[in-house]
């Protein structure tokens, strides 16, 4: 069984015969943050050998499918769809140091991340400054 989407890890699993969906997406680490609520696969459905279990993500238009560069975990930030592996840690590291980002362009200007990878991330991330 093929488990993709958005969930926390992404990657082909063997289940037993009388497995549901929802085991599947349990053997893959749960949905993430990212995922689209009103649309999940039906958890109670048997999986079946060869086919692929799918979570969708929400829309990337959407607000509420962006989470806040400034507050989100370091697992949640892993689970985004083209982070680099390790970037999530010096996000992390970075506000915990220097305070919370002010923009997206901080990825670039200040860790470094190319402008092309930045780009993609801001699809599903989102800088939401701190009240003051």
């Amino acid at each position: 069984m093929f488990v993709s989407g958005a969930v926390a890890h992404p990657g082909l699993y063997e289940l037993s015969p009388a497995a549901r969906v929802a085991d599947a997406i349990a053997a893959a680490g749960g949905v993430t943050t990212l995922a689209d609520p009103g649309h999940l696969p039906n958890m109670a459905q048997r999986v079946n050998d060869g086919r692929q279990v799918n979570v969708p993500y929400m829309k990337s238009g959407t607000t509420a499918a962006k989470l806040d560069i400034n507050t989100a975990a370091q697992a949640d930030l892993d689970a985004v769809p083209g982070m680099p592996p390790g970037l999530a840690a010096e996000i992390v590291q970075y506000r915990d140091e220097w305070g919370p980002f002010t923009s997206m362009s901080q990825l670039h200007a200040d860790l470094g991340v190319d402008s092309a990878t930045v780009t993609g991330l801001e699809h599903y991330l989102r800088v939401v400054l701190p009240q003051q």
